[in-house]
């Protein structure tokens, strides 16, 4: 997806945002059931909603999800009880911020192309091994191992269970793909085999230091990667400074004609407040994104187009403003990882 189409992609959601405003103002919890006037406004607000959407889905088919399309008949039959008098404001006003989610994260997936990947689900045992696990007293051998865990799991207690600065998973995908994925055309974009990408999830899962990606396709490792990344609990840029670097991001828009030297000293600023652990990690990646559209010209995969790709899973947000609010950050998501790839080599000097 190029920036154009990214444009008009946004465009797109800010009209399915603002028709699902006017649909939440009209049954605003301040509305009496008994408002005709309420009623017959939600019921226009609704038909505008579900134009929009079926346009959006029709523009961008990879948008289309099973969860999105009952949500929408969820939605439908909610205000059909609100207009007849069947059913309250409150339940219909929780249930279209439900969808707002639901539309954001199937944005953000959509964006990232992968998915329908299946990543293996983490279970964690914390309880005390059994007899056949362990010794008599219950503690395990030292020959007995706990099973690896890499997904799912958060950045800092991955860490101090393998003793690394930087996940092992991350340093040999990123290695991996420098050293032959680099001029593979939409690297990062384009999607492995999916039965491919799960194995190779499964064998980072049992033993993530011993895996061998010399065999394996670049496009395979490319999405394992985003794939980890996605799944932190929290994102790789923090819940924390979120909204640090979105308003980052509106600072220094696309067309800005200001002095780069002062968006790199406030970006700088932002990145230092990062968690150790978390901002070696970020150093990893966003260098080696650098090193990849550095060979934009072979790949196709610019700075604007990495950071569409990694916009949407390096930043994340949690709570209330991950519904409605949060459906037109992906626009500035994508603006501050360009920048961060485009000013690498003086964020990051070491």
């Amino acid at each position: 997806m190029e920036q154009e189409q990214i444009a008009i992609l946004a465009q797109n959601v800010y009209e399915f945002k603002e028709a699902l405003k006017r649909l939440i103002s009209a049954v605003s919890l301040d509305h009496d059931i008994k408002n005709k006037e309420a009623q017959s406004a939600a019921h226009e607000c609704l038909s505008e909603v579900l134009r929009i959407l079926k346009n959006l889905l029709e523009k961008h088919p990879g948008l289309q999800s099973t969860e999105i399309l009952l949500k929408a008949q969820k939605m439908v039959h909610l205000v059909q009880a609100y207009t007849s008098g069947n059913q309250g404001s409150k339940e219909l006003y929780d249930f279209i911020n439900k969808l707002a989610t639901s539309f954001s994260l199937r944005l953000s997936e959509y964006l990232m192309g992968d998915s329908d990947i299946c990543v293996p689900q983490i279970q964690e045992d914390n309880s005390v091994p059994s007899t056949k696990e362990a010794g008599l007293d219950g503690k395990r051998s030292p020959s007995q191992k706990p099973k690896q865990q890499t997904f799912g799991i958060e950045l800092e207690r991955h860490l101090t269970m393998t003793g690394a600065e930087v996940p092992h998973i991350v340093v040999k995908c990123v290695n991996e793909i420098d050293e032959r994925g680099i001029l593979v055309k939409g690297i990062y974009r384009v999607s492995g085999v999916k039965s491919k990408v799960e194995r190779l999830c499964q064998e980072f899962e049992t033993d993530e230091k011993n895996v061998d990606l010399s065999e394996t396709h670049p496009n395979i490792i490319a999405n394992v990667l985003k794939l980890y990344l996605r799944q932190l609990p929290q994102p790789l840029f923090t819940y924390q400074l979120y909204s640090e670097f979105l308003r980052f991001a509106l600072n220094w828009p696309c067309n800005t004609n200001k002095n780069p030297h002062k968006g790199i000293k406030e970006l700088q600023q932002i990145i230092e407040k990062l968690p150790k652990h978390y901002y070696a990690t970020v150093k990893v990646i966003i260098k080696h994104l650098k090193r990849v559209s550095d060979h934009s010209e072979c790949n196709n995969m610019s700075t604007g187009n990495l950071g569409i790709v990694f916009g949407p899973t390096l930043l994340r947000t949690i709570g209330s403003h991950s519904s409605l609010s949060s459906l037109m950050d992906t626009v500035h998501q994508t603006r501050t990882i360009e920048l961060m790839i485009t000013w690498s080599n003086h964020l990051f000097k070491m």
